[in-house]
């Protein structure tokens, strides 16, 4: 399924969908362009951009994003009790400073 969205006169982007409703990939007039990939559970798990930025994210059996990354070396890692409430979170920035957030 592909789209067309039109923000003003000046300004449009098309979107491309997959067959679940997914945004897969997207380019607007002006030449900015990305790209989705997702599991089978419909989780974004990759993202590009045309500048070549990246960007990782893992999840568990619940669905839970539990591990995020990009590709100038931010990372967030990310916990969950047995009632699916995060209670964990930590993240690094890309010079290796960490820093934890709930404990």
């Amino acid at each position: 399924m592909i789209s067309m969205i039109e923000y003003n006169n000046k300004y449009g982007e098309w979107r491309e969908y997959d067959k679940h409703g997914n945004r897969v990939h997207s380019k607007n007039n002006i030449g900015y362009e990305e790209c989705f990939e997702y599991d089978l559970n419909n989780n974004c798990i990759y993202w590009e951009d045309m500048d070549h930025c990246k960007e990782w994210s893992y999840y568990d059996e619940h669905g839970h994003k539990i591990h995020y990354k990009d590709s100038d070396g931010y990372e967030e890692w990310l916990g969950y009790d047995e009632h699916h409430n995060l209670v964990y979170y930590k993240r690094q920035n890309g010079y290796g400073n960490m820093m934890d957030i709930l404990n």
